[in-house]
């Protein structure tokens, strides 16, 4: 799997995106959630950084968990995620790379898996169905599988511009295998052809107009633009540098309401 934002600073960014109120995962979980009984294994799967980990560790210092923390991100990215957990005094957290398609762990043999920011970034059908049913195949009877992700990537920026409006959907089709812009709405299907049982998911707006949240916005579409920048070309033409241009132009426009809807599902895997 090709992970579009790979560099060599991803998991400063990812540190910072954590800090940021619409992307901080403390609000994903409750209290009693986070707080779990001794012994449990826990397996986040595609942990980037390790923000989710280091949480979920700090909650239950005092009990014997055991985290491991999947990724295919790059060796260098793991080292740096390993360092911080210990520079936080943590050492239940084992990190390692791995395709959360295709696990390297027994069947039936973690308590909670969590995938969080993790589909959208890997689309397509016979993805988003691999990745969950290896959720399912490692989780014990009773287990809980949370996925937190976002609808609306690019889909949810509105203007005024008719042309801008025809060439962002354009786009969305044309970059479909990079990413996803609506995981949330196909998710209920896959959990549930997997095996889970699940209620509805709890809806977290994420609404970008007061200007720090605008600015941290800004700077990840850079990002963004410049990695996807040979396709776009490929893709809108001579209207790719206007397009971009009139972008930043609709983020900033307090005519618009720029947002994402972002979900958490809270699934079980049926006891036997």
């Amino acid at each position: 799997m090709n992970y579009i934002l790979e560099n060599q600073s991803e998991n400063d960014r990812l540190e910072y995106q954590a800090l940021q109120r619409n992307y901080n995962p403390k609000f994903d979980f409750s209290e009693d959630e986070l707080t779990l009984p001794d012994h449990s294994v826990v397996l986040d799967a595609g942990c980037g950084s390790g923000v989710v980990s280091r949480l979920i560790a700090k909650k239950n210092l005092k009990k014997d968990i055991k985290i491991l923390a999947v990724d295919s991100c790059e060796d260098q990215r793991l080292e740096d995620a390993k360092r911080r957990a210990i520079r936080d005094g943590i050492s239940t957290i084992d990190f390692k790379k791995g395709d959360i398609r295709k696990l390297e762990i027994e069947d039936c043999s973690v308590d909670v898996v969590i995938s969080r920011f993790v589909y959208e970034h890997n689309p397509g059908d016979e993805t988003f169905k691999a990745i969950t049913r290896e959720a399912y195949r490692v989780l014990r009877p009773n287990g809980i599988y949370y996925v937190i992700d976002t609808d609306g990537i690019l889909a949810n920026i509105k203007s005024h511009n008719k042309e801008f409006m025809q060439l962002t959907e354009k786009l969305l089709h044309a970059v479909s295998d990079i990413f996803e812009p609506y995981p949330c709405r196909k998710l209920p299907y896959f959990l549930s052809q997997a095996g889970f049982e699940f209620s509805s998911p709890r809806h977290i707006p994420m609404v970008f107009f007061d200007t720090e949240d605008l600015e941290y916005e800004n700077e990840l579409w850079k990002m963004r633009f410049d990695l996807i920048e040979d396709r776009l070309r490929y893709i809108l033409k001579d209207k790719a540098t206007w397009y971009m241009e009139q972008f930043f132009k609709e983020l900033w426009n307090r005519e618009n309401l720029f947002y994402y809807n972002r979900f958490v599902f809270k699934a079980h895997k049926r006891s036997i």
